[in-house]
């Protein structure tokens, strides 16, 4: 008896039989990217959050390779030789609601994550400046929970980095990722040190992905979409992969990575999870 059709930025959990076995807030500030029920029955997702922070510009950025420079003075009104000009930065606060709905707990990146670390190859400024809307700097949209450790694993997509967070102090355990302007960020073994071939194919960073599994073990599954994975490897083909890492004492290792043909090409989605037997489910 109750209704198929819920607002977007709704918060639920049902059952087969399509009842409502609980229902959070229901909000335009809702992201509906993921939401886990916790062990003490709580709930864990996403709020979007606003911030008016300046526009970078690539000459305060000596990292950033010259193809990427992007002063934008032709494309944001307003903006001139002062790099002081302010923008919307939009986010992700990861919040935590008890059974009635309160909100008892929460974690905001603009708080932990330095600013000045960005994905400057994208375009997600360049859609930005065209189109005037919020800089979209993390678009959060995977989370997992170890209660053995009480953490949180966060994948975001935008900034193509997980990062472990202790819930008890709210501390950045480590990021994992690519190393955007200089922040410390756990990454594989790349670029390669000659030419590139197919084992160093394997360590690529991985970009844009989606889903988030933590298992056991504490390795984490998830699906590289591999947004830039064209301009990594130079061939500007781009190609998706399902994974398995491992982070040990600051170090990242693939354990396992399968890649798929350019033309399943995930862009914007995709999941893998690993089952009872080992195989991976993609």
């Amino acid at each position: 008896g109750q209704s198929d059709v819920l607002p977007y930025g709704s918060l639920i959990e049902l059952n087969l039989d399509k009842n409502i076995l609980w229902e959070g807030p229901s909000n335009s500030s809702i992201n509906p990217h993921d939401l886990k029920k916790l062990p003490n029955g709580n709930y864990l997702g996403f709020v979007i959050i606003y911030l008016e922070h300046f526009v970078p510009n690539s000459n305060d950025y000596p990292q950033i390779p010259e193809e990427y420079d992007f002063p934008f003075e032709d494309n944001i009104p307003g903006f001139s030789d002062n790099f002081d000009y302010p923008w919307t930065w939009k986010s992700e606060r990861i919040v935590e609601w008890d059974n009635d709905g309160n909100e008892v707990w929460s974690w905001s990146p603009f708080d932990h994550y330095d600013l000045n670390n960005f994905d400057y190859i994208s375009g997600f400024w360049e859609k930005a400046a065209s189109s005037g809307e919020p800089f979209d700097w993390t678009h959060f949209n995977a989370l997992a929970y170890d209660e053995n450790e009480n953490c949180i694993y966060v994948s975001s997509k935008n900034l193509s980095r997980i990062t472990k967070i202790d819930k008890a102090t709210g501390d950045v355990i480590w990021n994992v990722g690519v190393n955007w302007t200089g922040e410390d960020i756990i990454n594989f073994d790349w670029p390669p040190s000659e030419n590139i071939n197919n084992s160093d194919m394997l360590n690529m960073p991985f970009s844009g992905q989606h889903g988030l599994e933590i298992l056991d073990n504490g390795n984490l599954v998830f699906f590289d979409n591999g947004i830039l994975s064209g301009r990594f490897d130079g061939t500007n083909i781009y190609k998706s992969r399902a994974m398995e890492i491992k982070i040990d004492n600051d170090n990242a290792e693939i354990i396992w990575s399968y890649t798929l043909p350019t033309e399943s090409y995930g862009v914007i989605s995709g999941n893998v999870q690993k089952l009872d037997n080992n195989n991976y489910f993609i």
